[in-house]
């Protein structure tokens, strides 16, 4: 139920932050980590400078972009700080929350183990 709840967060969050192009997800076993999945939501949205990284998973946050304020302009919301909080109690120590790759225009790369 968990990994259900954390994916649908970050899925949902590519699918409102992508006007167009792809949403991707991907899960897979890392050799370098045995018993432990990593799975990857990465998109084509209008991506996130990183300056803005850590107001990510805070509640109710707003990303400092234009773009954002029309597509959803109350802000990220709850599903973010929902999904990192669930992470941090399922992951393992040695990856213990959701790391993020983002290049402003390009698109965002959401990941975590399981």
């Amino acid at each position: 139920m968990r990994l259900s709840q954390i994916v649908l967060n970050l899925l949902s969050n590519a699918i409102k932050f992508t006007k167009e192009g792809m949403v991707k997800l991907t899960a897979g076993c890392m050799d370098y980590d045995p018993g432990w999945v990593q799975i990857r939501v990465e998109d084509a949205g209008i991506g996130i400078h990183k300056t803005s990284f850590q107001r990510l998973f805070s509640s109710y946050a707003n990303i400092d972009l234009k773009e954002s304020q029309t597509m959803n302009p109350a802000g990220v919301g709850l599903g973010l700080n929902i999904a990192s909080n669930l992470v941090k109690l399922v992951a393992p120590e040695s990856h213990p929350g959701i790391s993020v790759t983002s290049v402003p225009n390009e698109g965002s790369v959401f990941s975590f183990f399981y």
